[in-house]
């Protein structure tokens, strides 16, 4: 396996973005901030390539979707979309360090139709939480990952995880469409 070098990539920082119009679509200067963007990133992922690595990009400006993936050289990796937090690089990191094989633990990926298999395979596969309560749970089981090197201080966590607890105990006290025309609907 080849080293992989992550690289975020903001608007804000890009050569010649200098008005907060560049930094927003639809707005004067966003094409071409965009367009300076991406050759920017792709000079920095030929310097990988060159090195004898992969290049992992993150579009880390507002929706994600604002390098053109057309452009970057071929062999670069480009995250984009909410789901590529640095929540989620630092994961890809401690994945990539500690060797961790998502098929092997049961995670996937599948390129097998899960709703055939019998029950004693079915059981081989683990899934992901399926609320934001088994999803707290887990993060706050294991969250070494996101604090190395800095990256989320301890106290960043606790904050968030205490500000969704909160969140999810208001949502619990709200009776759901399902509940609602089962129990309150006449």
């Amino acid at each position: 396996m080849k080293k992989r070098y992550f690289i975020s990539v903001d608007i804000e920082g890009i050569t010649d973005v200098t008005f907060w119009s560049e930094t927003e679509a639809g707005q004067t200067g966003y094409d071409e901030a965009c367009g300076q963007m991406t050759r920017e990133t792709a000079a920095a992922c030929r310097a990988v390539l060159a090195a004898g690595a992969l290049p992992v990009v993150r579009d880390g400006h507002g929706g994600a979707c604002n390098i053109r993936h057309v452009d970057l050289p071929e062999g670069t990796e480009l995250m984009r979309g909410w789901a590529c937090h640095p929540g989620s690089m630092m994961a890809g990191l401690d994945g990539i360090q500690n060797k961790i094989d998502p098929a092997k633990n049961g995670w996937g990926p599948y390129d097998f139709n899960l709703y055939t298999l019998s029950e004693e395979e079915q059981k081989k596969i683990k899934g992901l939480p399926k609320s934001l309560g088994e999803a707290l749970d887990a993060l706050e089981a294991d969250h070494d990952y996101l604090t190395k090197g800095g990256v989320f201080p301890q106290r960043l966590i606790q904050i968030w995880v205490a500000r969704k607890r909160a969140e999810l105990k208001q949502m619990e006290q709200i009776p759901n469409p399902a509940e609602f025309k089962m129990y309150y609907d006449l």
